[in-house]
């Protein structure tokens, strides 16, 4: 009995840190394609400037990780942001930052330029990105 006691504690714990990301909105490689030839849409890069001077998405605007909490004040909380790093780790945390205040149309793109590299080296979009990571 205890060690079911035990094992149920456990699962909620594990319930409670991995709940609030379920929220989080990745976006494809494809998807995002669309949304940038749908209308208005922000991509912020969050890497390094140095990592976005070698190659970056067209349009994206270099916003560092750690100039974030200074900088997402340029943008409206009802505007659509995708965020972008290399593999995907710090945007998806990013998100939960923005999400924290107020934004409600941010997501990350799954895979980062990794995954945008993949998506153009399949034959995708080869003309609209410099992406070298």
């Amino acid at each position: 009995m205890l060690g079911i006691l035990v094992l149920g504690l456990l699962v909620l714990g594990a319930w409670t840190q991995v709940r609030p990301w379920l929220s989080v909105k990745g976006v494809t490689p494809e998807q995002l394609e669309r949304w940038r030839q749908e209308g208005p849409l922000i991509v912020a890069d969050l890497r390094s400037r140095d990592e976005f001077t070698r190659g970056h998405l067209d349009g994206a605007v270099s916003v560092p990780w750690v100039r974030l909490r200074q900088q997402h004040h340029r943008w409206s909380p009802e505007d659509r942001v995708v965020l972008v790093c290399r593999t995907g780790y710090r945007s998806l945390q990013a998100v939960r930052f923005l999400q924290t205040r107020q934004f409600r149309d941010v997501h990350w793109l799954r895979g980062g330029m990794l995954g945008w590299a993949g998506h153009c080296a399949a034959g995708l979009d080869q003309a609209r990105t410099r992406a070298h990571v």
